[in-house]
């Protein structure tokens, strides 16, 4: 799955990403829409070390078996290898 960044109209700048019939969005916190409480993305990949590399780089690294960061919005993402 690759992300790329987009802009609908007014809405924020934000990635998106397609995978058969599904579209994943990720916006980003503002005052208007404060970051999620609660909720916990998960995201599996095919256990490439890069990933986890440069995820670790623009988060807080929380876990590293399973590999789980918190995200500069403060939502936390877990990444799981698929097997």
């Amino acid at each position: 799955m690759s992300f790329e960044t987009v802009q609908h109209g007014s809405s924020p700048e934000h990635h998106a990403a397609t995978l058969g019939g599904l579209v994943l969005e990720l916006y980003p916190a503002s005052a208007r829409h404060p970051a999620t409480a609660g909720v916990r993305i998960g995201i599996r990949h095919h256990g490439l070390p890069e990933v986890e590399q440069l995820v670790a780089a623009r988060g807080e690294l929380l876990s590293a078996e399973p590999f789980v960061v918190r995200d500069p919005d403060g939502q936390v993402v877990e990444l799981v290898t698929r097997g």
